[in-house]
């Protein structure tokens, strides 16, 4: 394989990163919106397919080490080291979609931290609900008739009234 051929390769590699990354950060979008309106059902299909996109992005930024190996003699090659190697014109190819990939994971992080405080701050609002409904449901043991005397299961007696 050429170097040429290496580096369009790489390129494409670098590419197809960038494109699963910007794909999380729509699907965290819409986790968020999920979130943020309680939809059970629409987190349920959101919770596959990020786990789909997050090991499909885990490979190929591991395969990343393999789309460099041609441009290292004896040691790894970094893309930094790769890109002062480079003419001008693939440099600056190389630089945009560094950028964009860079650009993409920060957003994808700022999302799901986001998402982490939202899915956090719905698990306390239902939590909170579903004590209130339980204690509801098994009703007080104590209540009030309409005249101010104490009931205790069917029984009345005077409350006693402190100052």
């Amino acid at each position: 394989m050429t170097r040429s051929d290496a580096l369009r390769e790489l390129f494409a590699h670098l590419e197809a990163e960038r494109r699963l990354l910007e794909s999380l950060v729509d699907l965290l979008e819409d986790e968020g919106k999920a979130l943020r309106a309680l939809d059970l059902d629409g987190l349920s299909g959101l919770a596959a397919r990020k786990q789909t996109l997050v090991d499909s992005q885990l490979w190929i930024a591991r395969q990343r080490s393999e789309k460099l190996a041609p441009f290292g003699e004896e040691e790894p090659v970094t893309l930094t080291a790769l890109q002062r190697t480079l003419d001008d014109e693939d440099a600056t190819a190389l630089a945009d979609l560094r950028r964009g990939i860079r650009d993409a994971a920060a957003q994808a992080a700022e999302l799901n931290a986001k998402n982490e405080l939202f899915a956090q701050s719905g698990f306390q609002l239902v939590s909170g609900v579903l004590r209130i409904v339980t204690r509801g449901q098994a009703g007080s043991s104590t209540t009030y008739a309409a005249d101010g005397r104490h009931r205790v299961g069917g029984s009345y007696g005077q409350t006693r009234r402190r100052l």
